[in-house]
């Protein structure tokens, strides 16, 4: 069964950095970044871009989040700037 969330990205054709963005949120929060109580809240916090991050979500994880999630697609970060971005460079070089 489809979620919202996922319906959503297939209505919007995100593609793969709303993908990315998405599950990124979920891996670092536990959960999708926009379910709400019912199909019609979700799909308001999805249209507003809705984001709320727990307080162990760090401060890089959060601005990638939010770059992928962008509304905009023309502010969205862009695929090859993801490998670049400062959280991704600390998770996949980690100090020795």
């Amino acid at each position: 069964m489809r979620t919202p969330t996922l319906a959503a990205l297939d209505a919007r054709r995100g593609g793969v950095l709303e993908g990315s963005g998405l599950g990124t949120s979920t891996t670092q929060v536990g959960e999708p970044p926009f379910d709400a109580p019912g199909k019609k809240a979700t799909f308001k916090r999805i249209a507003r871009v809705d984001l709320h991050f727990p307080d162990y979500v760090s401060a890089g994880a959060r601005d990638l989040i939010k770059k992928l999630l962008t509304k905009d697609p023309q502010a969205r970060m862009a695929l090859a700037d993801v490998e670049k971005h400062p959280w991704i460079i600390r998770k996949t070089n980690p100090d020795p």
